[in-house]
C-alpha cells in the first residue's frame, strides 16, 4: 500500500501487530488490489471488507461496471457484442468516486 510518503508497505507474512499498525492507526484513502486471474483478488477484498467493516471500505468491481455499461450500449433486440471502451468504464468508476 502506498502511504502519503509513497512508500510501498508489503505484508510478507501474517502478523497481527503489523496488521493493526497498517489498518487501525492509519487513514487509508485508496487501496488497489491487483493481480492476474485466479490470484485471490476477490478473496483478499472480501477479507478486507469483513475486517475493516463496510463503512471503511468500498469495493469497486471492474467487471460489474463493464457489464452494466455493456447493457446500456445495446438494446433488447440487439445486445451489444463488442468490447466496452475502457474510457467508459473509467468514467463510470470516477463518477462513483
Amino acid at each position: 500500500m502506498f502511504q502519503k510518503e509513497f512508500r510501498l508497505r508489503i505484508l510478507t507474512d501474517w502478523d497481527e501487530q503489523n496488521w493493526q499498525e497498517l489498518f487501525d492507526s492509519v487513514k487509508i484513502d485508496w487501496c488497489l488490489v491487483l493481480g492476474p486471474p485466479l490470484s485471490g483478488k476477490t478473496n483478499i477484498t472480501s477479507i478486507l471488507k469483513k475486517t475493516l467493516g463496510t463503512s471503511r471500505i468500498t469495493i469497486i468491481d471492474w467487471k460489474e461496471h463493464e457489464a452494466a455499461i455493456k447493457a446500456t450500449l445495446g438494446t433488447a433486440e440487439e445486445p451489444f457484442e463488442g468490447k466496452v471502451p475502457l474510457l467508459k468504464i473509467e468514467d463510470s468508476i470516477i463518477n462513483l468516486i
